[in-house]
């Protein structure tokens, strides 16, 4: 099973998605 994979790639996924929303958050205030 590539379950191992599949949670590294998520957890890489929603770091990414947490940055981009960060930014996103700094940019409006």
């Amino acid at each position: 099973m590539a379950t191992r994979q599949i949670s590294r790639y998520l957890r890489l996924v929603a770091a990414d998605l947490v940055g981009e929303n960060a930014e996103v958050l700094r940019e409006s205030e």
